[in-house]
């Protein structure tokens, strides 16, 4: 019942509001979010229960799975202290299942996010955009196919460095050692020049 007051709450706010100024009752219309959109621009898709209402228009979620996204037992959705009431915006019950498709966790607006309700009768609810299954196994199913584009990692250098600084390291110490060899050896094949022994040689 808390939802649908809040709903007509809304309704009853923009009905006031194109009295005074036609154009406001426009105020909540807007271009649909589709399937693709809801899912391919979402930074945060999960499941979860709804434990708390601790601000107006945000809520704690116990969460269940993670399709894209940080990893954690709770989250917090919706605005904390918006600047206006956001009543063009998903509304939530305690205790009920959804799953939410978020482009920023703290935006709950119809038109950029999506929350699919998990009914008690294993079917899937919602306002729009449509589920893209019809029950919750199916739509955790499809779900759980979806790239984790969110946490994707960072590309690697494509040439390896350390195996290239450890052949330089070693070619230096070989001609390191190398070296005083070489140069006892040229002098002794200069004549005149003596040996260790003090001996000249022919």
């Amino acid at each position: 019942m808390r939802r649908w007051s809040r709903v007509a709450a809304a309704v009853a706010v923009c009905t006031g509001s194109a009295l005074l100024a036609p154009h406001a009752a426009f105020a909540c219309s807007g271009p649909a979010l589709t399937l693709d959109e809801a899912t391919t621009t979402a930074t945060l898709i999960l499941a979860g229960r709804v434990s708390s209402n601790p601000h107006e228009w945000a809520y704690e979620l116990e969460v269940e799975e993670v399709f894209r996204g940080p990893r954690s037992d709770t989250v917090l959705i919706g605005p904390i202290e918006p600047a206006t009431p956001p009543i063009c915006s998903h509304q939530l019950e305690v205790g009920e299942r959804v799953v939410v498709a978020l482009r920023d966790p703290s935006d709950l607006g119809l038109f950029s996010s999506a929350v699919w309700h998990l009914l008690p009768d294993g079917s899937v609810g919602t306002i729009a955009p449509e589920p893209p299954a019809a029950t919750h196994d199916e739509l955790f199913a499809s779900l759980r196919l979806l790239p984790d584009t969110a946490i994707a990692p960072v590309p690697q250098p494509a040439i390896p460095l350390r195996p290239v600084g450890v052949i330089l390291l070693a070619a230096g110490m070989a001609l390191g050692i190398a070296r005083p060899a070489i140069r006892h050896g040229i002098g002794s094949a200069i004549p005149g020049r003596h040996t260790p022994q003090g001996r000249a040689n022919p």
